[in-house]
């Protein structure tokens, strides 16, 4: 987000409007942790932002009930 400050003695704030559209990871993930999932540069004009390269689906999960009786047979 971004805002417009005037104003010497007195501050005067824009309406906060977005800087740009990032599409980032979602949430804290084992490659991730609690970190930020992106992070300004000393200068404020460039973001180094962790995103994904491309949409991906998630895969098919398999569930085994009771394979522990198969090889008691």
């Amino acid at each position: 987000m971004t805002v417009t400050v005037k104003g010497q003695k007195a501050a005067e704030v824009s309406t906060p409007v977005p800087l740009f559209e990032a599409h980032l990871l979602n949430g804290p993930t084992v490659s991730t942790g609690f970190r930020a999932q992106y992070e300004p540069t000393r200068d404020g004009r460039r973001f180094l932002m962790n995103v994904a390269l491309e949409e991906t689906k998630a895969s098919p999960i398999t569930v085994a009930l009771n394979w522990a009786e198969a090889f008691k047979k």
